[in-house]
């Protein structure tokens, strides 16, 4: 599975996704503030560094669970996907994704 795959996957998959945006989302708001007026972003902007923060999260998960999966498995999607199943990863990270917290 490519990193691509594996974050459309989750986004697809995962159930904390809007939570996680919304609660970014109010993040990047509270920075954003704080920002000399001139300086600050438009919404377009924000938007973009929330999909960023979404695609950061997705990458260090990516980078953590590659090495775990057998290269050399006939079904390779399958491989990740039985991984996922057997070690809970959707519900792990929807727990974490919830719970996150911004600083």
């Amino acid at each position: 599975m490519t990193f691509n795959e594996f974050s459309i996957y989750m986004s697809e998959n995962l159930t904390s996704k809007a939570t996680f945006y919304q609660k970014a989302m109010e993040f990047q708001n509270e920075k954003n503030k704080k920002r000399p007026p001139a300086k600050r972003w438009k919404d377009v902007k924000l938007e973009r560094a929330v999909n960023a923060m979404w695609q950061d999260i997705m990458k260090t998960m990516y980078d953590k669970i590659k090495p775990s999966i057998k290269r050399d498995a006939p079904d390779l999607r399958q491989a990740w996907l039985d991984y996922f199943t057997k070690y809970e990863i959707l519900d792990s990270m929807d727990e974490a994704l919830a719970e996150i917290e911004f600083e």
